[in-house]
C-alpha cells in the first residue's frame, strides 16, 4: 500500500500531536497531528450540538475583576501569588491578558471564593504598610471591592456602595488611612482616627498621616471616641507611595 506524505513531521520538542500547538502554530500536517485535529473538531461540534461546549480560552475580564477585588481588600500581588503558588510576575500577566485558559479562570475563581470576605493580617508594621499601599493602589485605579459586584463576570460596572448609612465614604477613609491627601467629612475623620488608633499610632503620627493638628486628633480621640493614648509608636511610619 502506498503511503502519502501530507506534511512535515513535528520536531521532538513540539509535543507531537499532544495538543493543537503543532497543527495551529507550527503548521505541522503529519498524520498524527491531522488526526488529532480532526478528532478534536468532531468532539467540539458534538459538544456544541448538545449545549455542553466550554471553550478552552475565555475572556479574562471575570478573572481580572476577581483579582482586582482581592487587591482592593488589601491582598497585594505578592500575597496573591503566594496563595496561588506562582511568581508575582504571573499575577501581573493575568491582570493584563485579554484571554486566559478555563483552568486559570477556575483557579482564580476558587481563590476568590476563599478570600473574598477576608483581609490579610496587617497588625505588624511591615504588613500594615503593604496593606495600606495595596488598598491605595487599587482604589486609585477604581477597582471595586468584592461586595460591589452583583455578577462579577457579566455586569457592565460594579454597584458602588461607598457611602454607608452613616454617610461615611469608605474609600475616602481608606485612602486617608493609607496616607493619601483626600477631603474627609467630620464623620470620616473620626473613622480614620479610630482605625489608625487601632493600628497603634500615636497622636502626632495620626496628625501627620491625616494632615491635621495634634489638638484636633486629641479632641477626636479623647473627647469624641473616648480612646486612650497609644504610647508605643510601633506602627507609626506612614505608608510609602508605591505600586503593589
Amino acid at each position: 500500500m502506498t503511503t502519502i506524505d501530507i506534511g512535515p513531521a513535528c520536531p521532538p520538542d513540539h509535543k507531537h500531536a499532544a495538543a493543537g500547538t503543532c497543527y495551529n502554530q507550527h503548521g505541522c500536517r503529519c498524520r498524527d497531528c491531522t488526526t488529532t485535529r480532526a478528532t478534536t473538531q468532531r468532539a467540539r461540534r458534538r459538544e456544541k450540538a448538545y449545549g455542553r461546549y466550554q471553550p478552552l480560552h475565555l475572556p479574562a475580564r471575570g478573572a481580572q475583576r476577581r483579582l482586582q477585588a482581592l487587591i482592593r481588600q488589601g491582598w497585594s500581588q505578592k500575597k496573591l501569588a503566594r496563595e496561588l503558588g506562582i511568581p508575582a510576575s504571573r499575577v501581573y500577566q493575568l491582570l493584563v491578558e485579554e484571554r486566559i485558559t478555563r483552568a486559570w479562570h477556575d483557579r482564580i475563581d476558587q481563590l476568590f471564593g476563599r478570600l473574598w470576605d477576608k483581609v490579610p493580617a496587617h497588625t505588624e508594621h511591615r504588613d500594615l504598610i503593604a496593606y495600606n499601599r495595596t488598598i491605595r493602589y487599587a482604589a486609585s485605579r477604581g477597582w471595586a471591592r468584592p461586595l460591589e459586584w452583583d455578577d462579577i463576570d457579566n455586569d457592565d460596572a460594579p454597584v458602588r456602595r461607598d457611602r454607608t448609612r452613616s454617610g461615611i465614604d469608605e474609600t475616602a477613609v481608606e485612602l486617608a488611612v493609607a496616607g493619601t491627601r483626600v477631603h474627609l467629612t467630620i464623620s470620616e475623620r473620626r473613622e480614620a482616627v479610630r482605625i489608625l488608633h487601632g493600628y497603634g499610632l500615636t497622636d502626632p503620627d495620626m496628625a501627620k498621616r491625616l494632615e491635621l493638628s495634634d489638638r484636633t486628633i486629641l479632641r477626636i480621640r479623647l473627647h469624641e471616641l473616648h480612646l486612650p493614648a497609644n504610647d508605643s509608636p510601633h506602627n507609626s511610619q506612614p505608608a510609602a507611595p508605591a505600586a503593589a
